[in-house]
C-alpha cells in the first residue's frame, strides 16, 4: 500500500513537471502595496493584461494589501500577502523564497521599488527560481551606502532591469547598480479609461468643495525634494496675492488646510485628483518622465513647470515638450501658470497635442507588449 502510495505521488509529480514545462509560465510580481500608486497600478495593470496562454502572474505584496487587491481578486489573479518586518529582516528573504518553492514560481518582476528589488533577486536566489526582471521609475539611493551595495550585487543577479527613461537608465549605469547591457527602457503604460469617466469631475471637484467658478491648481510634490517643495510653498503665496479665483490642491505632503489650499498627504487616486484641478504645477522638472506628467497630459491638464537649474533653456523631446517650462524660481512659475490660465487658445494646443503623445507612446498596451516580449526573451 506504502509503495503504491508514493508510486502515485510520483506521477503526480510528474504531471505537475509536465504542465510547468507546456503550460504559461508561473511570474511573480512582486511589490510593496497593492494601492493606486504608481508601482501598484502599474503591477495590477500588467497582471491583468499579461497573456494567459503565455503567463500566469501571481501577485505578492509586502507591506499592506490595498485597495487594488480587489481587481485582481475578480480577474482570478492569484495574490497573496508576506509582511516583511520593518527595519532590517534578515529572515524575510527566506519566507518568500519558501513561498517561491511552494506556488511553482518560474521566475520573479519586482515592481518599481528597491527593496523590492534587492529582496526579490536575493529571495529568487535562495529559491533556485530564474533571476527575471526589476522595474525603476527612480534614480538609486545615493546617500544609502548599505541599500547601494546590496542594488550593485543584485545588478549582477538580475536578468533584466527596465527603467521607466533614459534618464534613470544613465543614472544606475553611472552608479554602477547594472552592468552595461543589462539596462531596458520600457515608458510606462497608462490606460486612459481611467481618466475619462463620465460625472467624474463633478464628483471629485463637489468632494473637495470646489466652486464651478475656481480655479483649481494641482501639484504632486515630496518631502524628499526640499528645493521643490519651497518653491511650490512661494508659488502658492504668489497666486493667492494674484487671483481671487485660484485653489490649490497639493498631494504627498500633509500641511495646514485654509479657504485657498487642501493639502491630501499620500493620496492615491490620481483619476479624480486630475479630474479635479484645471492646471498641474511641476515645481521642478527633471529628465525623467514623471507618471504625473503622463497623467496630466492625457487628462487633458495644462501642465506648467520649472526647468531644473542645470537643463537648457530649450524644450526637451517627448512629453516634456508640450509642458510650459519655466525658470527655475517661484516668481516665473507663477508667472507661467497665470499664462495659461489666460490663454484658452495656447492651453487648448498644449493638451490636444499632449494628450495625443501620451496615448501615443506611453499606452497601457505598449508597455505590456514590451514587457511580455522582455519576459520571452529571457527564457
Amino acid at each position: 500500500m506504502q509503495a503504491a502510495h508514493s508510486k502515485s505521488e510520483s506521477i503526480e509529480r510528474g504531471r505537475e513537471r509536465l504542465r510547468g514545462a507546456t503550460g504559461p509560465k508561473r511570474i511573480l510580481l512582486l511589490t510593496p502595496r497593492l494601492a493606486n500608486t504608481g508601482a501598484g497600478r502599474m503591477c495590477t495593470d500588467l497582471a491583468l493584461r499579461l497573456d494567459r496562454e503565455r503567463f500566469e502572474p501571481v501577485v505578492c505584496c509586502y507591506a499592506s494589501w490595498g485597495e487594488l487587491a480587489r481587481e485582481l481578486e475578480d480577474a482570478g489573479v492569484e495574490i497573496f500577502i508576506l509582511r516583511r518586518r520593518p527595519g532590517l529582516d534578515l529572515t524575510y528573504m527566506f519566507a518568500l523564497a519558501r513561498e517561491m518553492r511552494n506556488r511553482r514560481i518560474e521566475m520573479v518582476h519586482s515592481v518599481n521599488a528597491r527593496k523590492a528589488y534587492v529582496v526579490g533577486v536575493l529571495s529568487a536566489l535562495l529559491a533556485g527560481v530564474r533571476q527575471g526582471v526589476a522595474s525603476f521609475h527612480d534614480r538609486p539611493a545615493a546617500r544609502k551606502p548599505l541599500l547601494s551595495r546590496a542594488g550593485r550585487l543584485c545588478g549582477e543577479l538580475v536578468g533584466r532591469v527596465v527603467t521607466s527613461s533614459k534618464a534613470v537608465r544613465d543614472s544606475l549605469l553611472e552608479e554602477r547598480w547594472i552592468p552595461p547591457g543589462k539596462a531596458v527602457v520600457i515608458h510606462d503604460g497608462v490606460d486612459p479609461a481611467r481618466f475619462n469617466r463620465p460625472g467624474q469631475r463633478e464628483a471629485a471637484r463637489a468632494h473637495w468643495g470646489f466652486g464651478p467658478e475656481d480655479r483649481v491648481i494641482g501639484s504632486v510634490i515630496s518631502r524628499e525634494d526640499p528645493v521643490g517643495l519651497e518653491r511650490l510653498l512661494k508659488t502658492v503665496l504668489i497666486l493667492k496675492e494674484a487671483r481671487a479665483d485660484v485653489r490649490f490642491l497639493i498631494s504627498g505632503v500633509q500641511g495646514e488646510n485654509d479657504s485657498h489650499t487642501t493639502f491630501l498627504g499620500a493620496h492615491s487616486d490620481s483619476p479624480a485628483f486630475f479630474s479635479a484641478i484645471d492646471h498641474l504645477c511641476l515645481p521642478q522638472a527633471d529628465r525623467v518622465v514623471p507618471l504625473t506628467l503622463i497623467e496630466a497630459l492625457i487628462s487633458k491638464v495644462p501642465v506648467t513647470a520649472a526647468r531644473h537649474a542645470n537643463d537648457p533653456d530649450s524644450a526637451p523631446a517627448g512629453p516634456w515638450a508640450f509642458a510650459q517650462r519655466t525658470a527655475p524660481n517661484a516668481q516665473a512659475l507663477a508667472a507661467g501658470i497665470l499664462s495659461l490660465l489666460d490663454d484658452a487658445r495656447e492651453t487648448l494646443t498644449l493638451t490636444t497635442a499632449g494628450s495625443e503623445c501620451a496615448r501615443e507612446q506611453f499606452s497601457i498596451e505598449k508597455h505590456v507588449d514590451s514587457m511580455q516580449a522582455l519576459y520571452d526573451s529571457l527564457n
